[in-house]
């Protein structure tokens, strides 16, 4: 009977001191699973407007009297923009893009005389709206993407020629065709929205006007952009 009593008491010694020796080692700190950071994702379709300014080389060619005007105006832009970017793995963007955008800018004015005296005045707006279809290709850095552009490019071409002599005026439009090429950088600020800055060339084929009392007209010149604008991500 004492034989077993202390048998308890020796298991009963044993268990505290194992539980003494539990309690004074020191605990381990919860260590939650590393987060791993998200890339932002450009796939989708998105819808925005830009601003900025354009400046145009035009010629107007008179053929009656072989004369010819050309200079530099610059004027602001504004119009908008929608498209839609894929997004591979390693970075590596594809997208489409639609854009228009609205330009009084003023490619020339050019006074002559005619054989008799008569005086005509000739005033060519090279840009009055712009609209381009392009494809986009980039490598995204995150939320930095680096892309360029190339397409279609199409605008608004008018001319009026005013006879000053007898106060006669002819004025006709026409839109023109030709390409586009650019480039630009866009940021991601957030889920849905990102701001971007671009360059655009522009560069149309001539239009020659139909033959008038006044004589014939030619139109040419190209166009260089810088816009900025902002997006909204779907």
């Amino acid at each position: 009977m004492n034989k077993l009593l202390l048998g308890s008491v020796g298991v009963l010694a044993l268990g505290i001191a194992t539980q003494a020796t539990a309690a004074d080692l020191p605990s381990r700190a919860y260590q939650p699973a590393p987060v791993m950071a998200s890339v932002y994702n450009w796939t989708g379709f998105y819808i925005g407007g830009n601003v900025g300014g354009v400046w145009g080389t035009g010629r107007v060619n008179d053929f009656v009297t072989n004369t010819a005007i050309t200079n530099t105006r610059a004027n602001v832009t504004g119009g908008g923009q929608i498209g839609y970017n894929y997004m591979f793995n390693g970075g590596f963007v594809l997208g489409l893009e639609g854009t228009f955008n609205w330009s009084g800018r003023n490619s020339g004015t050019t006074t002559v005389t005619l054989p008799g005296g008569t005086v005509l005045n000739g005033t060519g707006s090279g840009a009055q709206w712009l609209t381009t279809f392009a494809g986009r290709m980039g490598y995204a850095a995150d939320r930095t993407l680096f892309y360029v552009k190339g397409g279609g490019a199409w605008l608004n071409s008018s001319v009026t020629i005013n006879n000053l002599t007898n106060g006669a005026t002819y004025t006709s439009s026409n839109a023109r065709t030709g390409f586009v090429v650019g480039g630009g950088i866009e940021y991601a600020l957030t889920q849905n929205w990102t701001v971007k800055g671009e360059y655009n060339y522009v560069s149309t084929n001539s239009w020659v006007t139909p033959v008038t009392p006044a004589g014939q007209f030619k139109l040419s010149g190209n166009i260089q952009m810088f816009t900025v604008g902002a997006n909204y991500k779907f």
